[in-house]
């Protein structure tokens, strides 16, 4: 994991400079969601009402999302899933303060989604929390912080992690 020049990691400074608190959302890490692994209700093709089905409008999500990254993203800047924290924000930002927070709230939804380490055992609440905070703290970091979501979700082969990550998007809409 990358260092900043005061010696510390993304995840460290949310850990470090932002806290967290103690309180529990109701399920913690390693539990299973209690719908994880089960099927939804869209899969096989069945139809959403509006002329396709749920897997051809997540395909068109899709390309649109990587349509937009190609446009917008720094460069190279990959759009998909990865377990790998980010080192820059995935849109441009001058401001270096504001970029080590949009890096650390990477690595907090990263472990929210159980792709990262999480040393201390954060509550998952304490993340939410952290994650808002960003957008509340500065609303220019809003845009960054929905192009992380869509980045964590775009291509995830974990069904738990996506899953994870749809509630982590609804908690924070």
């Amino acid at each position: 994991m990358a260092q900043s020049e005061s010696g510390c990691t993304p995840g460290t400074m949310a850990d470090e400079e932002l806290g967290f608190g103690e309180e529990e959302l109701g399920f913690g890490e390693g539990e299973e969601l209690g719908f994880g692994e089960e099927d939804l209700g869209f899969g096989g093709g069945e139809e959403l009402g509006f002329g396709e089905s749920f897997e051809e409008a997540l395909v068109d999500e899709a390309s649109s999302f990587d349509s937009f990254a190609s446009n917008n993203f720094n460069k190279g800047a990959d759009p998909n899933y990865t377990r790998d924290p980010i080192k820059v924000p995935l849109l441009p930002c001058k401001d270096a303060k504001r970029a080590k927070v949009l890096v650390a709230t990477f690595v907090v939804i990263q472990r929210f989604m159980g792709d990262a380490a999480d040393p201390k055992k954060t509550t998952n609440l304490a993340k939410i929390k952290y994650i808002l905070g960003a957008g509340i703290q500065d609303p220019e970091n809003r845009d960054e912080v929905y192009c992380q979501m869509c980045k964590m979700l775009n291509q995830n082969p974990s069904r738990t992690s996506s899953a994870r990550g749809w509630i982590l998007f609804s908690c924070l809409a």
